[in-house]
């Protein structure tokens, strides 16, 4: 019980992520990183198309917002990944107690990115560029250095194959509907 009253004293609110809601969230980030890695071989008209069949990224946010009972300013600007303290001892807790620990500062940042997409959206984006590309790799590496540690390796090999834009037809992916909890409200 020291352990939680380390964290729990310790500046930055944390919060607990049920195991599901995490593949969800992962799923979700690296279908995005694969359809923005793929848009740069095709049509910027086709990937906006095919991002119109995707969950939106506002729908995200709220679903967020709604499950960490934390306050998400929309113009949130520039949240930098935050270096991440008591690794060890999050991942203790998912092991002993079954609890998924997000920190404040990682909520807000993938609010942040999925912001960030949610404008580029909006956006006539006919040729890949630069912000498209800085964005595709702020998602990748925070989904793979923040999330992929609490995922075990049966489900991450399978959230791997997720679903995505311009996907090689010859793939077996996984839609992304098998990665949707149940408290998802769509």
């Amino acid at each position: 019980m020291e352990l939680v009253r380390s964290l729990k004293n310790n500046n930055m609110k944390n919060f607990n992520i049920q195991y599901k809601q995490l593949l969800f969230f992962y799923a979700y980030l690296r279908m995005i990183d694969l359809s923005l890695d793929r848009s740069r071989w095709g049509n910027g008209n086709e990937f906006l198309a095919y991002s119109k069949t995707m969950i939106p990224p506002k729908m995200m946010i709220k679903f967020i917002q709604e499950n960490s009972n934390l306050e998400i300013n929309p113009n949130l600007i520039n949240v930098e990944l935050p270096k991440d303290r008591n690794t060890l001892i999050k991942r203790l807790f998912k092991i002993v107690f079954n609890y998924i620990l997000l920190s404040e500062s990682d909520i807000l940042y993938c609010c942040n990115v999925l912001q960030e997409f949610d404008k580029i959206l909006t956006l006539d984006i006919k040729d890949y560029n630069f912000d498209v590309e800085a964005l595709r790799q702020k998602i990748a590496i925070y989904y793979s250095t923040r999330l992929e540690s609490y995922i075990s390796s049966k489900d991450l090999k399978k959230v791997m194959q997720i679903e995505h834009f311009c996907q090689n037809e010859n793939l077996i992916v996984f839609p992304m509907c098998e990665f949707v909890p149940s408290d998802f409200k769509n």
